[in-house]
């Protein structure tokens, strides 16, 4: 081949190579730009399970006050069922002690 020949082919080849590192390089941008979506789509979603974890926790924070607010009336009711019990078994034993001393009275 002449050297006309050889250069034509040259650039010939260099212009195809350069074509090639294009494409690839289109195809790579293609692919990053995908990758970027990819990721942020990835992080929306950790952010939104990062809201509903959070929500959550102050759901079951909630949950644990009420239960505790719960449990101390239960206690109270049971204290103060435990005191009318008490009154009133000192009320019964006053009003069968009376009855007994006004049938005792009504024998006299």
């Amino acid at each position: 081949k002449t050297r006309k020949e050889l250069s034509e082919t040259q650039v010939a080849k260099e212009k195809e190579r350069v074509e090639a590192v294009n494409v690839v390089r289109e195809k790579m941008n293609k692919e990053v730009a995908n990758l970027k979506n990819v990721l942020k789509a990835i992080e929306d979603d950790m952010k939104d399970k990062d809201t509903a974890m959070q929500a959550a926790k102050e759901g079951l924070r909630e949950k644990e006050q009420l239960m505790n607010e719960l449990r101390n009336l239960r206690q109270k009711m049971e204290m103060e069922e435990a005191r009318a019990k008490t009154e009133n078994n000192k009320f019964g034993k006053s009003l069968s002690e009376y009855a007994r001393k006004e049938e005792k009275l009504s024998h006299e």
